[in-house]
Parts: C-alpha cells; structure tokens; sequence
C-alpha cells in the first residue's frame, strides 16, 4: 500500500478576529494560532487528506482517496526507531510553512518474478494525467544479508603527494 499525504495552509489572518471554524469535510482539520519570525500572530488551519493508489485493469494507478476513516493529523514527527538516526514514517502536519505536499512511501521492493538477485534497482514515477513527470526517484538496493565478513579499509592520511 502506498499512501500520499497531503496537507496546505488553508486561511491565515494576522488580525485578530472572532472565526467560528466548524469542519464540514470528513477529513482531519485542526485550527489554531502561529506566532511567525516577527512575532505576528497567524490563525492556521490545517487538513489532511489521503489516498491510497490502486492499479486498474489496463495497469494505470489511479488515486483513490481515504475518506472512512480519515488519516489523523500527525502532531510530530514519528521516527522508525531512534529519533533523528531512523527514517521518518510520518512528518508533523503542523509544521510552519509547507506550502506543498509530502509524499511518504512505506512498501516493499520485489525482484522481477521473485528471483533471487544481489541486488536491483527499485523506483517510483508519478505523472500528471497530462503526462508531466511529478516525481521520479530510483533505489539501488543490496541483499545486504549475504555479508560473510567485515572488510576494513586503510585510512588516507593527509599528504602532498599520491601515488598514481
């Protein structure tokens, strides 16, 4: 499964006003107030939407987006393991300024036809239904499990002059 969050700064104001903010989508929202860097303050409201790409009968991914239930607003930022040292699962929806979208990809590469390999190269493509490429990013992945021994290499040293 592969999920495509997204989120936008909806409204912001920087007078004071009275705003009843009712959310009316089935979507995850939250309001609330920002001071920015000089110190004005900014009403926020932020909303979270996803949606779950799902691949028809000619092989094209459509984006189906997930309504029941709705994605929760992440608070901060949730880490795979140790914070700061692990890949980022989720990133805070209520960061200062994103004004675009996050695409967060957790899934599983297989090889072609489930053959063993040493390793291959997993990738993700997403296009506009115009054609125009959104993203397009490539992973070298290893079979890191076939290590039989630890290799230390030599340190280099500062020096003026290297062999050729």
């Amino acid at each position: 499964m592969v999920r495509w969050k997204s989120r936008a700064k909806m409204w912001t104001s920087t007078e004071e006003t009275q705003m009843e903010f009712r959310n009316l989508t089935p979507f995850s929202v939250m309001e609330y107030a920002m001071d920015d860097k000089q110190d004005e303050r900014h009403r926020v409201v932020a909303m979270k939407t996803g949606f779950r790409l799902l691949q028809d009968a000619d092989g094209q991914w459509l984006a189906q987006l997930m309504e029941n239930p709705p994605l929760p607003l992440c608070m901060e930022d949730e880490f795979s393991g140790e914070m700061n040292r692990s890949p980022v699962q989720r990133e805070s929806d209520l960061a200062p300024l994103k004004p675009a979208c996050d695409i967060i990809i957790n899934g599983t590469a297989h090889t072609p036809g489930d053959t063993a390999m040493p390793e291959m190269t997993a990738g993700v493509l997403m296009r506009t239904p115009s054609g125009d490429v959104v993203l397009n990013k490539k992973l070298r992945i290893s079979n890191l499990n076939r290590i039989t021994a630890l290799v230390t290499l030599p340190v280099s040293l500062p020096d003026t002059r290297q062999p050729h």
